[in-house]
C-alpha cells in the first residue's frame, strides 16, 4: 500500500506528500508538549481513582500482613489463629470488650 499522496498544482507539477503514520508528527514541539501534559493528567487521574479503601485487621489494626475476609471486615493471620483457637463467640466478646 502506497502511503504517498500525489497532487498536481496549477502548472501540472506533481507535489508528493507523505501521509504521516503517527498523527503526533503533524504537531509542532509546543503542541506536542501540551498533548503530553494533558495525557499525563488524564492517566494520573485514572490511576488515582483506581485505588481502593484502606483495609486493616479489626482486631489488632495490622495492614501489612495477610488479611482474611471475616464477615464484613478483615482479620490478620495471627488474629485468625486466635479466632480458630478460642471460638467465634469468645473472639467477638473480646473485640467488644465484654467481660465474662
Amino acid at each position: 500500500m502506497d502511503d504517498r499522496t500525489v497532487i498536481m498544482d496549477a502548472q501540472g507539477v506533481e507535489i508528493i506528500e507523505r501521509t504521516p503514520e503517527n498523527p503526533m508528527e503533524q504537531l509542532n514541539d509546543e503542541q506536542h508538549e501540551q498533548v503530553k501534559l494533558v495525557a499525563d493528567r488524564i492517566i494520573r487521574a485514572k490511576k488515582a481513582r483506581r485505588m481502593g479503601s484502606a483495609v486493616f485487621c479489626v482486631s489488632c489494626g495490622a495492614r501489612q500482613r495477610t488479611l482474611y475476609k471475616w464477615h464484613n471486615s478483615y482479620i490478620c493471620r495471627d488474629c485468625r489463629k486466635i479466632l480458630l483457637d478460642v471460638g467465634e463467640e469468645q473472639f467477638l466478646k473480646a473485640l467488644r470488650g465484654e467481660d465474662e
